[in-house]
């Protein structure tokens, strides 16, 4: 898909508007009973007594890296649903939905281990055909791709980064759901475009994170 790099790179704003990475607050109670299965309420994510608590991307990272096996894959799914779900209870039910497929971790496992390796392209079309997940589409598998990996660096080749409704949006894509593997790899060169023309300083997911602010506005 075609995008229009003048236009992002206006959308994007001056350069030292680059943004940092903000912690994500979560309410553990959106996680239980009436959204959650009960076997998923002892995972580690969900412990404790505080009412409140934040989880943020390098939390994330940590877990993916710590990750070797399909044992450690609802734990990582559960952490990373309660980033991406924030305090909204209804994204923390749709997000449930996924953990009553009994293959869960095999399948899982099986695509993000070629992300733990780098292999953006090879998650994305194992997540998205052989090993596909009821109910987990690109937008929130690529969340789950992006953790798995290594945070990405400056001088990276095609990291697994993030493609949502919202990053779709600010690239002017009239697609904002069901990427094809081919789409996906025209976002991640896009991205790449932008970084060197934006902030080649600075590694790719901080375009991507830029671009799901845009995507909010326009």
């Amino acid at each position: 898909m075609d995008v229009d790099l003048q236009t992002v790179l206006r959308r994007l704003g001056a350069p030292e508007v680059a943004p940092s990475v903000a912690e994500v607050r979560l309410l553990p109670e959106h996680y239980f009973a009436q959204h959650w299965p009960k076997a998923e309420q002892h995972l580690p994510v969900l412990a404790g007594e505080t009412p409140k608590r934040s989880v943020c991307r390098e939390d994330l990272f940590a877990l993916g890296a710590a990750a070797s096996g399909p044992e450690d894959m609802r734990n990582f799914y559960v952490a990373v649903c309660a980033w991406g779900a924030g305090t909204s209870a209804l994204s923390a039910y749709r997000l449930a939905r996924p953990l009553r497929q009994p293959d869960l971790e095999e399948r899982l496992w099986a695509g993000l281990c070629l992300a733990q390796r780098g292999d953006a392209l090879g998650a994305y079309e194992a997540l998205n055909g052989t090993h596909r997940v009821k109910f987990l589409g690109p937008a929130f598998f690529s969340k789950l791709m992006h953790f798995m990996a290594p945070p990405p660096e400056v001088g990276d080749v095609r990291p697994p980064i993030i493609l949502d409704s919202r990053v779709a949006q600010a690239l002017g894509w009239r697609k904002t759901a069901s990427w094809t593997p081919a789409e996906y790899l025209a976002y991640l060169d896009a991205a790449e475009q932008l970084r060197r023309r934006w902030r080649p300083d600075l590694p790719l997911d901080v375009v991507e994170y830029q671009l799901f602010a845009v995507g909010k506005r326009v």
